[in-house]
C-alpha cells in the first residue's frame, strides 16, 4: 500500500504527467491489486492532476474506445481499393483495342 501511496505522488509532482502513459497506468493497478485492492477499490481508483481528479477506470475505458475508433478507421483505410500506375496501364491495354476499332471504324465512314 506504502508504494501505491509512493507512486501517486511521485505521479503528482511529476509536470510530465506520467499517469496518461498507458503502461505505467497499468503497472498502477497492477500494484493495487497486488496491495490487496478489490476489483471495487480498483474501480473507484482516481488520481489526481493538478486541482483536477481523474478516474483511472473512466480513463482506460475512454482510451480503449479511442484505439477501437483508431483501429476501425486504420482498418476502413486499408479495405478501400486504391489504383496503381499498373491497374492503370492494364485498363489502357483493355480499352485500347476498342479505341482503336473506333478510330478505324470513324476513318473508314468518313471516305
Amino acid at each position: 500500500m506504502l508504494g501505491l501511496q509512493s507512486v501517486i505522488i511521485a505521479q503528482e509532482q511529476d509536470p510530465r504527467r506520467q499517469f496518461y502513459d498507458v503502461v505505467e497506468l497499468t503497472k498502477l493497478i497492477e500494484k493495487a491489486r497486488e496491495a490487496g485492492f478489490s476489483d471495487e477499490q480498483i474501480a473507484r481508483l482516481e488520481l489526481r492532476d493538478g486541482g483536477r481528479t481523474v478516474n483511472v477506470q473512466a480513463y482506460m475505458e475512454s482510451l480503449r474506445q479511442k484505439k477501437s475508433m483508431r483501429d476501425e478507421k486504420l482498418q476502413n483505410f486499408l479495405n478501400k481499393k486504391f489504383l496503381t500506375v499498373q491497374d492503370i496501364f492494364k485498363e489502357l491495354l483493355i480499352l485500347e483495342p476498342s479505341v482503336l476499332i473506333r478510330l478505324r471504324e470513324e476513318l473508314v465512314s468518313e471516305r
